[in-house]
């Protein structure tokens, strides 16, 4: 996306529309990512010393 304002493609006035989109996507990216994780954290069993 960078590229896209550098070039002219989006707008200044988009860019920061496109710049929370991707934002929400980083935030449901990482909760899910840390949901996951957690769930196999739970399943892992550790034998040994």
């Amino acid at each position: 996306m960078p590229l896209s304002i550098y070039v002219g493609r989006i707008g200044v006035g988009d860019a920061f529309g496109q710049m929370a989109i991707q934002g929400v996507w980083i935030v449901l990216l990482a909760l899910l990512t840390r949901r996951l994780w957690d769930m196999a954290g739970r399943r892992v069993v550790a034998q040994g010393g």
